[in-house]
């Protein structure tokens, strides 16, 4: 995903490994070594560090894509969701998944 797709999804669903604290600027620049989501997605992105590392629970719970999908058993070639997407096709299902 794009560094700003990222910085969405972690904004909306990431949670904590511990507590059930919103985890926004604030809370990133109290609990981690980072300023702000948008720095702590360029760090992710650049695989520099992992969400278990900065307290951040691995799992993000995301909800099926808004408007529905293309079927997932059929490959991209054939129009479905199954295969490679590139950087802009995930951030678009991404924001779907909001």
């Amino acid at each position: 995903p794009s560094q700003e797709g990222l910085k969405t999804v972690l904004s909306k669903r990431a949670e904590p490994l511990e507590g059930d604290a919103d985890v926004d600027d604030d809370w990133i620049a109290e609990q981690t070594d980072y300023d702000s989501v948008a720095e702590l997605a360029d760090v992710l992105l650049d695989g520099e560090t992992t969400l278990r590392d900065e307290g951040l629970s691995p799992t993000l719970r995301l909800h099926p894509p808004r408007g529905g999908h293309e079927g997932l058993k059929n490959p991209r070639s054939q129009g479905g969701q199954l295969g490679t997407h590139s950087t802009a096709e995930i951030d678009e299902l991404l924001a779907a998944m909001r």
